[in-house]
């Protein structure tokens, strides 16, 4: 069973569920960690918590630690979160205001930018050259107040991805919100199941009620993008509880969906904790 066999394009009318196979095999869990996790933009922060020089995020994309930081001059990178002699960690949690990367192994200690400080004991060692190691770096960009990392340098580019999105929703200026909490969630499903439920509103008057009410549903209707796809509605009916103005339900392949309503974000990023299971909630 190969993914070119079960991956063919249909007519929209022809359109059908992936073979089950997809949902429970660990192959696949495996395939996808590089092929799709691995290799498109992935959620990774709100600026919120990189507000100042030193201030740093940790996180896991696709099964592999990244580090970001900000720097001095007030732009952003990122980093496979590894020393470059026997990857020990560079920093285990969020901080704020480092003044360096140290090793929390051996003590290598390199600057914020990822070039290597100063390199514990090894000043004996014959064709060492401290000048010439640094941390590799990883895409980053920063976008309505969000980041968003890619390990795979042949992932498209971001504009291509999100290409619409700000101008779609203009006014909305996503980067003035303040992030207020974050909460996960471990759900008995396989994380392609959750996205399946996501992308239909079908489901939306036999199983949120109270919802359908709020969004005009004889007017809701889906558009496509070519790496992401909005579903919108008018609000009606709300009593307040959004105001006054649409909803906004981007879906931004492969995990990340931005659920836009009248002063509220709200992001999730949907990963996989194992075959079969997914872990989701805002980022």
């Amino acid at each position: 069973m190969t993914l070119q066999e079960h991956c063919r394009i249909e007519p929209l009318e022809r359109a059908h569920a992936l073979h089950a196979s997809f949902y429970t095999d660990q192959h696949w869990l495996e395939f996808e960690q590089q092929e799709v996790f691995g290799s498109t933009w992935q959620l990774a922060a709100h600026t919120g918590e990189l507000s100042a020089a030193g201030d740093h995020v940790v996180g896991d994309i696709a099964g592999k630690p990244i580090l970001i930081i900000r720097q001095p001059d007030g732009s952003l990178q990122a980093f496979f979160n590894v020393c470059r002699h026997r990857a020990g960690p560079l920093a285990t949690c969020n901080g704020k205001g480092a003044r360096a990367l140290h090793c929390k192994y051996h003590g290598w200690t390199y600057e914020l930018d990822g070039t290597l400080r100063a390199a514990t004991e090894m000043q004996g060692a014959a064709g060492f050259d401290k000048s010439a190691i640094r941390l590799p770096r990883i895409r980053v960009r920063e976008w309505q107040g969000l980041v968003f990392v890619a390990l795979d340098a042949a992932t498209p580019p971001f504009e291509q991805v999100f290409a619409g999105i700000a101008e779609r929703i203009a006014p909305t200026d996503l980067s003035a919100m303040r992030f207020a909490k974050r909460d996960t969630y471990k759900l008995d499903c396989n994380w392609k199941v959750y996205i399946d439920n996501f992308l239909e509103g079908y489901h939306l008057p036999f199983v949120h009620p109270g919802l359908s009410k709020v969004l005009d549903y004889r007017v809701y209707d889906t558009e496509l993008a070519q790496w992401h796809s909005l579903q919108h509605s008018p609000l009606r009916n709300n009593d307040g509880i959004y105001g006054d103005g649409n909803a906004w339900y981007y879906f931004i392949y492969p995990n990340i969906m931005l659920n836009i309503t009248p002063g509220r974000l709200q992001t999730n990023r949907i990963l996989p904790a194992g075959c079969g299971w997914s872990a989701s909630g805002p980022a």
